[in-house]
């Protein structure tokens, strides 16, 4: 039996607003050459309310954040939020081998204050005039010793925080999927689906848009049972993100991919390329992590991880 494999096993949350607003660009940066699907997803509102927010011990900010509707008292992990860079991941062992070592170009009073997590207390503090709902603005003495004076402040978004400190958060729903193009945030920017998309959003609702990249791999089980897996050259990366958008909204059966989902995955002229190919079958598997891992559609069910298998024989 010889399978086409798709898995979504990296992705990336954008909020609504960084496709319209100054983050614009960065986000062209990053993900407008890159192939792969993109979900706009429907989600519970989270945000801060920075001005409950404290500075603690031990590189911690405590405050009230309102996850998916309840207002939550939570604690930042400051240390843990740096070390999250991957340059500092690759040159420390630990967070704690990274503080060490950053915080003594510290200038909070070098000869009077000798330990770390006091300098940290007086040379961090909450920007409450520049932070908002979605972020929360610290003037970090970490930052300003890991980036030596040049990026001092750390702009912290919920749902990064959400993921990284696993604040489990109601699950999401996948509303449209689409495939990425050559142009994509031109594409993106100018959906005919945000009006039916944004319609139906209720006040504690959320929109984003979840950049999915796809792999996609070939496995072949042999007569002996022996299998064989492998990239197949005969299926070019353009036809598997074709192929994967059609599965995923199979699986999914989202609520404005009208028309999409109609019929057999198999009589989808997407998949020719692999009846030519003589495959017996496509595998879809998509897999969530963190607080926020949760999310589907009410025909799929709302799962950190969902798989598929579509026959074409």
């Amino acid at each position: 039996m010889k399978t086409f494999n798709i898995s979504i096993k990296r992705y990336e949350r954008v909020p609504q607003g960084w496709i319209f607003g100054e983050h614009s660009k960065e986000v062209q940066k990053t993900f407008g050459r890159k192939p792969g699907v993109y979900f706009f997803v429907k989600l519970p509102a989270s945000f801060w309310h920075p001005k409950t927010f404290k500075v603690r011990s031990n590189f911690i900010l405590d405050g009230y954040a309102s996850i998916g509707g309840k207002k939550r008292k939570v604690k930042i992990d400051m240390a843990a939020v740096w070390f999250e860079i991957k340059l500092l991941r690759q040159s420390f062992a630990s967070k704690e081998e990274m503080v060490a070592y950053v915080m003594r170009r510290s200038s909070q009073n070098p000869w009077l204050i000798k330990t770390d997590d006091r300098k940290y207390r007086l040379g961090t503090e909450i920007n409450v005039a520049q932070s908002g709902s979605e972020w929360l603005i610290v003037d970090c003495e970490l930052g300003r010793n890991i980036n030596e004076e040049r990026i001092p402040t750390a702009e912290l978004s919920i749902y990064s925080l959400i993921n990284l400190f696993d604040w489990q958060a109601p699950h999401s729903e996948v509303r449209y999927i689409g495939k990425n193009e050559t142009r994509m945030m031109k594409r993106v920017s100018k959906h005919e689906k945000w009006g039916p998309v944004t319609a139906l959003k209720e006040r504690n609702d959320d929109i984003a848009i979840y950049f999915m990249e796809v792999e996609a791999s070939s496995a072949d089980v042999r007569p002996d049972g022996s299998l064989k897996e492998f990239r197949d050259s005969n299926v070019t990366d353009t036809e598997a993100i074709l192929i994967a958008e059609v599965a995923l909204i199979k699986l999914f059966d989202p609520l404005h991919n009208t028309g999409s989902t109609k019929g057999e995955v198999r009589d989808s002229e997407r998949v020719q390329v692999l009846h030519r190919n003589k495959y017996d079958a496509i595998s879809v598997h998509f897999e969530l992590v963190g607080g926020l891992s949760t999310m589907g559609t009410p025909k799929a069910g709302f799962l950190a991880a969902h798989s598929a298998c579509y026959n074409l024989r």
